[in-house]
């Protein structure tokens, strides 16, 4: 089976996508990840440059170990436009594709360093373009859909999995992230805007872990996935398993996979 996930950070796909995610590795399916912006925070190339190393861990560590190599590539989704920055793993079939566009704050103002953009101003037509991190392209909103459509062609995956935007205020307490609720509204229009015909599946983010009850029974399913988590912020210094808010942050995150709806395409 062929799967395609389009999440908004270097994270999104272990924390909210998971275990699915890492039961389709386990079965040899073919992966192909994309992630719509750096997850920079507002920091230096250093700290972005990690996250995508993380992420790479982090697949390693699911597919087994560490004696696991990276080869750098790109993918070019749009013919005659810039090619997309890649990654394949020495075993696998599985392809890390990476946007590159500025993270924009969890409530969409964007950061300083980065011109105080975000997916939100762009999806709202409150900015023209966005320019990624490495400065080597920008985006219209027409353009990102035109990208993202351009990598489900290429893909033609059999179940794509999304974050989702249609119930985001589910939670009583915590509201999604921006970039989630924008990128996945851009990744919903683009699948439609591909023409080929899959199967969708949205999953809840952040909102999750205080709306919904843990659901990941399985306890060496759950320590499997905290594990997979570990091989990833080993690289993001963000993250902090000991600061307090971690048991209803990432702790909550982690427990709970959450599907909210299926579209067909």
């Amino acid at each position: 089976m062929k799967i395609l996930n389009v999440v908004a950070h270097e994270d999104d796909d272990l924390l909210f996508l998971s275990p699915p995610l890492m039961q389709f590795i386990e079965r040899g399916d073919s992966i192909t990840t994309l992630y719509l912006t750096a997850g920079d925070d507002g920091l230096d190339a250093a700290y972005w440059h990690g996250r995508e190393q993380g992420v790479m861990a982090a697949y390693a560590s699911m597919l087994g170990g560490t004696a696991v190599s990276w080869t750098d590539s790109s993918v070019t989704p749009v013919p005659g436009a810039a090619a997309l920055p890649s990654a394949t793993p020495s075993r696998g079939e599985i392809e890390l594709v990476f946007v590159r566009l500025p993270d924009g704050n969890v409530d969409g103002s964007g950061f300083p360093s980065t011109d105080n953009v975000s997916l939100k101003m762009l999806l709202a037509g409150e900015i023209p373009l966005m320019s990624t991190v490495d400065g080597t392209r920008s985006y219209s909103a027409a353009e990102l859909r035109q990208t993202i459509a351009g990598v489900v062609s290429q893909v033609a995956p059999d179940l794509v999995m999304l974050q989702d935007f249609v119930h985001a205020d589910a939670g009583p307490t915590w509201s999604d992230h921006a970039d989630h609720l924008a990128g996945s509204e851009f990744a919903f229009w683009a699948v439609a805007q591909s023409g080929v015909h899959t199967v969708a599946t949205a999953w809840e983010g952040y909102q999750a872990g205080s709306s919904e009850a843990p659901n990941i029974s399985n306890p060496a399913l759950l320590t499997a996935k905290e594990a997979v988590f570990a091989a990833y912020y080993a690289h993001d210094d963000q993250v902090v398993p000991t600061a307090p808010d971690w048991a209803t942050t990432y702790g909550a995150w982690l427990q709970r996979a959450c599907p909210t709806g299926e579209y067909i395409f």
